[in-house]
């Protein structure tokens, strides 16, 4: 069996431990370091880079990672950064197999909206480990609403800044040995929705429940802050379109927390009671 399709992946909980305290400024110089993992290799990054990430501070991910089964329950799924954490993969040696991910792009600035959603050519600065993804099966059956769960809450706005924080995202899956971002699609703080892993590809985003079902990402952590209006707007909105593409019911849209058997407070408390309430009122 392929890992991503029947592993437990997703960690106890990726909402990370919701604690709110104060950030220092990035203007002060308090800041601490810490090690973010990015496709096998441990990048020590400033954390005001990563705060900052939308304006090129963010190394980019570099090599692939190993498949040992040892990667595939990490909690959090991506590194913390407050709280980074967990083994770091060994760097792979030698000429990249065929089908490896290419890690050595320069995102496309100039990227437009194909159908109301940014091209992963805007952000990714990789492409997907193809090796061991699975196709994705049709039809479609669900569609899975998620938050980042990082300690530091979305806040930015900006197309560079959250074009940095799923660039972040994406190596943090990589380096946990997943084949690329788990997500289909996210959603930032303005409501734009970008395009994560190509919906040819299976998602890795819930457990044991990838095979024919979207997983959206909605940019924050929703148990310390609330998604945006505007955000909230581009949800709904691509959900209904969601369901209209591929002729599902309302009630095939679940958060992850939803799902049995999953062990998380994702898609935290605010964005879950969002979501009821697009429910209750029926704006899906």
């Amino acid at each position: 069996m392929v890992r991503e399709q029947h592993a437990a992946i997703e960690g106890r909980s990726h909402a990370g431990d919701a604690r709110g305290a104060t950030e220092p400024s990035v203007l002060d110089g308090s800041l601490p370091r810490y090690d973010l993992v990015a496709d096998g290799a441990a990048s020590s990054v400033a954390r005001r880079s990563i705060l900052m990430m939308g304006m090129g501070l963010l190394a980019a991910c570099t090599t692939a990672p190993t498949t040992s089964s040892i990667f595939l329950v990490p909690d959090p799924i991506w590194p913390d950064p407050v709280r980074p954490g967990g083994p770091t993969p060994p760097v792979a040696t030698g000429p990249a197999p065929a089908g490896s991910t290419s890690t050595n792009i320069a995102p496309d600035l100039n990227a437009k909206a194909v159908d109301g959603v940014i091209p992963r050519a805007r952000w990714a600065r990789g492409t997907p480990d193809t090796r061991d993804l699975n196709k994705m099966i049709v039809p479609i059956k669900w569609v899975t609403i998620h938050h980042d769960g990082l300690d530091s809450p979305m806040i930015e706005t900006s197309m560079d800044a959250t074009a940095g924080r799923i660039e972040w995202i994406r190596c943090g899956h990589r380096g946990r040995g997943f084949s690329d971002i788990g997500y289909h699609y996210i959603v930032d703080r303005e409501g734009r929705v970008w395009e994560g892993r190509n919906l040819r590809w299976q998602g890795a985003h819930v457990s044991k429940h990838n095979e024919q079902n979207i997983g959206i990402l909605v940019l924050g952590n929703f148990d310390i802050q609330k998604p945006s209006p505007r955000q909230l707007d581009g949800l709904r909105g691509h959900v209904r379109k969601l369901l209209a593409q591929y002729k599902l019911s309302r009630g095939r849209v679940l958060t992850h927390r939803e799902w049995s058997g999953a062990k998380t407070a994702c898609p935290g408390k605010h964005l879950q009671t969002s979501v009821n309430d697009a429910r209750r009122k029926n704006t899906w």
